[in-house]
């Protein structure tokens, strides 16, 4: 699955969030990457590491994914059908 790429991603500055869809034994569900994005000479390259001052993007970069990620449910629950959304409920 090297070749796997997200399904959405959100940037905030020079961070990046990306959302990956996966699928288990329950269902979709979705993960998050976070990566600082900087400059080395002419190459862009990414670091998992941030400083205090990234704080502020990767709290933006993570309200968006999850605005996302909660608009992404809703949709596919409202495709689903509202039987697929009352099963875990204490139904049959």
């Amino acid at each position: 699955m090297a070749n796997k790429k997200p399904i959405h991603e959100i940037r905030s500055g020079n961070v990046r969030a990306c959302i990956w869809e996966n699928v288990g034994m329950r269902g979709t569900f979705y993960s998050i990457t976070f990566q600082r994005l900087y400059r080395d000479g002419d190459a862009w390259k990414s670091s998992p590491a941030f400083s205090a001052r990234d704080t502020i993007r990767l709290m933006a970069a993570a309200n968006g994914c999850n605005t996302w990620i909660h608009s992404r449910k809703r949709e596919e629950d409202a495709a689903a059908g509202d039987g697929a959304s009352k099963e875990g409920e204490g139904g049959e």
